[in-house]
């Protein structure tokens, strides 16, 4: 997936395409399809303002799958979507604690 996301970024017009299809895709089905064969944990950002945490809980439920929700340490540290560029050491810290929990990380590559 993630080649594909770059190979689009270097197409506007297909890195649009791909995000209106995130956001019309039925979130249902799709995570029907992951949760037959994927282990999955969802991470959220708390303060996200692009896809708020009720999205992430949804998205959670739907996979049947735990949420782990990224916070800043006092209430003025805001952990926005992009947390994984801006906050690398704080994404880094959160996976690995997933992976020593479960032993497995793997991510739902979207819809159909």
């Amino acid at each position: 997936m993630l080649r594909g996301l770059t190979e689009h970024a270097r197409r506007p017009r297909d890195l649009a395409a791909l995000a209106w299809w995130g956001w019309r895709c039925d979130l249902a089905e799709a995570a029907s399809a992951v949760r037959r064969s994927t282990a999955t944990t969802v991470l959220w950002a708390a303060d996200d303002a692009l896809l708020p945490l009720w999205i992430g809980e949804r998205l959670a439920d739907a996979l049947d799958a735990p949420l782990v929700v990224a916070r800043g340490r006092t209430p003025d540290e805001r952990i926005e979507h992009d947390w994984a560029y801006r906050r690398p050491r704080l994404f880094t810290r959160t996976v690995s604690a997933v992976v020593d929990q479960d032993g497995d990380v793997s991510a739902a590559d979207g819809c159909g």
